[in-house]
């Protein structure tokens, strides 16, 4: 009698093995997705870390630059005023399919703007700029 389940008994493990392989590939799928994707944007003088916003707006005497970040179909142009507030040594923003950052350095002499942007551990883009230099980060980067 066994014999004659013999072929049934090995259609339903198939069908239970391919989707085994199926959840399997979707997981793979899924994990890739899931891994944050982080920019993180700094300013240096001579070397040594400063508030994030001086590289956007420096002083009285010079031109202030800018920052838009689109992420997730969300876009945000960031004023001088907002980027004022912004006194700590990085920015980092947590970014969502598709995503674009443009960030333009103010123009003034000495001021090092340095944006890197991570998907999990791995660096996928780094540039620094000086002096109304443009930095230019953008989804396409995972397809690398």
């Amino acid at each position: 009698m066994i014999w004659r389940s013999l072929p049934l008994i090995l259609m339903v493990l198939t069908a239970c093995s391919s989707e085994v392989e199926q959840q399997v590939s979707t997981k793979d799928t899924n994990d890739a997705v899931s891994v944050p994707i982080v920019a993180v944007i700094s300013c240096r003088v001579n070397g040594m870390p400063i508030g994030v916003s001086a590289c956007f707006i420096g002083s009285v005497e010079s031109a202030s630059g800018s920052l838009k970040v689109e992420s997730g179909g969300i876009v945000k142009q960031y004023t001088n005023y907002e980027l004022a507030g912004k006194n700590g040594s990085t920015l980092e923003f947590r970014l969502k399919e598709p995503f674009d950052i443009t960030a333009q350095a103010s123009s003034e002499s000495g001021y090092v703007l340095r944006m890197e942007v991570r998907a999990g551990s791995r660096i996928i883009f780094q540039d620094e700029t000086t002096e109304f230099g443009l930095i230019d980060a953008d989804s396409t980067l995972l397809e690398i």
